[in-house]
C-alpha cells in the first residue's frame, strides 16, 4: 500500500525555540569525531560551501504574483507546477534568522504563512537562499534542523502532544524544518530531518563516548539516516588487558572503508533502514519479524581520539551489547498505532524560500529540487546518486508539493483570468511603484482598469499625457491593466 506525505516547502529570502530539535551537525573536518559527522558522510560530493554561484535574477523578476506581506508565487516559467512560495526577508528579520535564537523569527513567519495558506500541510520546509552561506551555517551549527510541532503516533517512544497553534496551524502541522543552505533539499539532510518525526526514540542509544544519544542511532547496527552502521567486525577481545572490553570496527560499507556516523550517514545518498521504516509506519512488524531483524545497541563505548585506529575510521570500544528483536521493542514502547496497514503514507509539504529581495540566488534550483524530492520512483537527479522520498521509502511513502496555489485562502484565480496578456511587470513600465498619488506610464494615452487580488474591478479611467491621479485609490496591492494602441498590458501596482 502506497503511503503519501504532504509538505509545505517555505523558501526564506534573506521564532521561540521549537520542540524536539534534531540537527545534522556541521562538520569541522573530514575526520568524524564524537561531536559531529564529516561533510563527506552528510552528502558525498557536496558542493563546497564556498562555491555559491549566484544566479542573475531579482525577486521582482522571479515573482509573478504578489500575495502581500512579503509573500510571492513565482512565475510559471520558474515554477510551472506551483511548488514553492517565496518570502521577502526584511533587513530586521534576516539577522534574527542567522543566529542561534532564530526560532522566534521563524515562528513569526510560520504564523504569517497561515494568513495566506489554508491548514493543508503536514510539513513546512523553510529554505534560506542568501549570500554568505558558509558563515551562516557555521553560526547556526547545522545544514538542516527539524522542529517537531505535534505527534499523535503511539509506540515510537514519543508522547502525544500538539503545539500547532503556536505556529499558526489549526492542528494539521506535524513539523517545521529549516535548511540554511539552498541545496539541502536535494543533497540532504532533508531525508534525515524527516526521519526525526518518528525516530530514534524507541529504545536507549549511546554515542561513541558512552552517553545517551536520544534521537539518533549512535553506535548500533541501525545503519540508517539517523546514524549507525551496517557492518561490524571484532578486532580484539579484552582489549588493553581490560576484561570484557572489545575493540570493533564498523562501517556502512562491507569493505569497512569510510566508517559510519553516529547521527548521519551520507545525506540523501542512502535509503531509510528497516527500523526507520517501521517507526515511520511504512513497514510492518511482521516484515521485520520475517527478516529476523535485530537492533544491536552497543554500550560502555569509548574510542581513541587520534591515530590509525580512531573512531574516524570506524573503530570503537564497547563493553556490552543490548540486542532487541522487533517484539522486544514493542514490549518496551508498545505497538505502533496506527500500524503500517493504516498509517499515513502521503504527506503534503509547503516549501518557503526565504531571501532578501535584492539577493535571490537559486530560485530555479530550489524548485527543481523540491519537484524531484517529492517526485516518483523513476525520477533521477542529474549528476548525483541520491534518493528522493519515494525512493528512500521503497515506494511506500510519498510527498506532495505541487499546486500550493490551490491552498491559498484567497486564490489568485482572477489574476490568471484577466483579459490582459501575461503577468509580467516588465510588460509595462509604471513609476513610482509603490505610488502615493500620481503614477506615470511609458505611453501617452490609454485606458486603465485596476483590480484587487480577488478579481474585483475597483478603478477604471482614461489617462492622458502619460500620467494618472490615483490618490482616491485605497492602499493595497492591485493588478493594473492598461489598454493602449490596440494592446493590453498588465503590471502589479502597490498603492501606499
Amino acid at each position: 500500500m502506497k503511503k503519501v506525505f504532504s509538505f509545505l516547502f517555505v523558501v526564506m529570502l534573506g521564532g521561540t525555540a521549537m520542540q524536539s530539535q534534531q540537527r545534522a551537525i556541521v562538520p569541522q573536518s573530514d575526520v568524524m569525531d564524537k561531536n559531529g559527522v564529516s561533510e563527506k558522510l552528510l552528502a558525498p560530493s557536496r558542493v563546497p560551501l564556498s562555491g555559491n554561484q549566484p544566479v542573475k535574477s531579482t525577486l521582482r523578476a522571479a515573482a509573478s504574483t504578489d500575495l502581500g506581506d512579503g509573500f510571492y508565487l513565482l512565475d510559471a516559467a520558474t515554477d510551472p507546477t506551483s511548488t514553492v512560495v517565496a518570502y521577502k526577508v526584511s533587513n530586521t528579520q534576516l539577522p534574527n534568522l542567522i543566529k542561534s535564537g532564530y526560532g522566534a523569527e521563524m515562528q513569526s513567519i510560520s504564523k504569517s504563512v497561515y494568513t495566506k495558506f489554508q491548514d493543508d500541510f503536514d510539513f513546512l520546509f523553510f529554505v534560506l537562499d542568501t549570500v554568505n552561506t558558509p558563515s551562516i551555517i557555521n553560526t547556526l551549527g547545522f545544514y538542516g534542523i527539524n522542529h517537531q510541532i505535534s505527534n499523535s503516533v503511539k509506540g515510537i517512544g514519543r508522547i502525544a502532544y500538539s503545539n500547532a497553534a503556536a505556529w499558526g496551524s489549526a492542528g494539521k502541522l506535524q513539523s517545521v524544518m529549516y535548511f540554511p543552505m539552498y541545496n539541502a533539499i536535494s543533497l540532504g539532510p532533508s531525508l534525515h530531518e524527516l526521519a526525526h518525526n518518528w525516530a530514534a526514540y524507541i529504545c536507549p542509544t549511546f554515542d561513541v563516548g558512552g552517553k545517551r544519544y536520544d534521537g539518533h542511532w549512535g553506535v548500533s547496527n541501525a545503519g540508517g539516516q539517523l546514524g549507525g552502521f551496517k557492518y561490524v567486525k571484532k578486532i580484539e577481545e579484552n582489549s588493553g588487558g581490560v576484561t570484557g572490553k572489545t575493540k570493533y570496527q564498523a562501517s556502512m560499507k562491507s569493505d569497512f572503508s569510510g566508517g559510519f556516523g553516529e547521527n548521519a550517514n551520507g545525506g540523501n545518498s542512502l535509503v531509510y533502514s528497516d527500523i526507520e521504516l517501521y517507526l515511520m509506519g511504512l513497514k510492518s512488524a511482521k516484515e521485520l519479524r520475517d527478516a529476523n531483524f535485530r537492533l544491536d545497541v552497543y554500550t560502555g563505548n569509548s574510542y581513541e581520539s587520534s591515530g590509525n585506529f580512531s573512531f574516524g575510521k570506524g573503530y570503537f570500544y564497547s563493553t556490552g551489547i543490548t540486542s532487541y528483536t522487533i517484539d522486544d521493542l514493542i514490549t518496551l514502547g508498545g505497538v505502533r498505532e496506527p500500524d503500517a496497514a493504516t498509517s499515513q503514507k502521503k504527506f503534503k509539504v509547503l516549501t518557503v524560500i526565504l531571501s532578501p529581495a535584492e539577493t535571490p540566488q537559486h530560485y530555479a534550483d530550489i524548485v527543481k529540487a523540491v519537484s524531484w524530492f517529492t517526485g516518483g520512483m523513476n525520477d533521477s537527479y542529474p549528476g548525483w546518486s541520491i534518493y528522493n522520498f519515494a525512493q528512500a521509502t521503497g515506494g511506500v511513502g510519498s510527498l506532495e508539493a505541487a499546486g500550493i496555489k490551490n491552498s491559498l485562502i484567497t486564490p489568485p484565480t482572477s489574476i490568471e483570468s484577466l483579459p490582459a496578456g501575461s503577468w509580467r511587470a516588465a510588460d509595462l513600465q509604471v513609476h513610482p511603484n509603490p505610488v502615493r498619488d500620481i503614477v506615470y506610464f511609458a505611453t501617452e494615452t490609454g485606458n486603465v482598469a485596476i483590480y484587487d487580488l480577488t478579481g474585483k474591478q475597483v478603478f477604471s479611467k482614461a489617462f492622458y499625457f502619460g500620467q494618472l491621479d490615483l490618490s482616491s485609490l485605497s492602499p493595497g496591492v492591485y493588478v493594473m491593466s492598461i489598454q493602449s494602441g490596440g494592446e493590453v498590458r498588465t503590471a502589479k501596482l502597490i498603492k501606499k
